[in-house]
């Protein structure tokens, strides 16, 4: 596949900078390709990863609590934004404690859930402002491809580390409750 697109024309940095824009996949997803996979050097994988795990962020930002209360109102879609707005309600503990700090944080992990799509949606149902907002989710962002570009360049040890230290995060998280 990644031969086809290649002789297609379209380079590894704008596949990059697509996987990167994507829900649940950004710069976790797209890092790791764009180095180990396409063969990219780090330093002509981050730039794309970080401008395209950004470029949603201002839409959700400005749109995403009123398209939430906008798709409330009706009865065939209110099920749906009532699950989406309860499942980034329950990821936001964090923001709602630490606010901004918490938000940079929170986008900066790079587990499952958490990210630059999820701390826009949450940052714009608890109406934080978008200026903070987004500059705590470009810090997160950018330390997010630092933490994810590091296990990157260390391969298999880098996943053995990661794998590790999700696992004990998730013992950690779950004992607590």
């Amino acid at each position: 596949m990644i031969e086809k697109l290649a002789g297609s024309g379209i380079t590894p940095e704008f596949i990059t900078f697509v996987i990167s824009a994507l829900p649940v996949a950004e710069s976790r997803v797209s890092l790791p390709l764009a180095i180990n996979l396409f063969g990219l050097p780090w330093y002509q994988a981050v730039a794309p990863a970080i401008i395209g795990n950004l470029l949603p962020v201002p839409l959700l930002l400005l749109f995403f609590g009123s398209l939430g209360r906008f798709l409330g109102r009706w009865k065939y879609s209110r099920p749906v934004s009532r699950w989406f707005v309860q499942r980034v309600e329950r990821r936001a503990e964090a923001i709602e404690k630490y606010g901004t700090i918490g938000l940079l944080v929170f986008v900066a992990v790079p587990f499952p859930g958490t990210g630059a799509w999820t701390g826009a949606m949450a940052a714009s149902l608890m109406r934080l402002g978008f200026r903070r907002s987004f500059l705590a989710i470009t810090g997160g962002v950018i330390a997010s491809a630092a933490i994810i570009t590091a296990l990157s360049l260390a391969g298999w040890t880098g996943a053995v580390i990661a794998g590790v230290s999700l696992v004990s995060l998730a013992v950690l998280y779950f004992r607590k409750r």
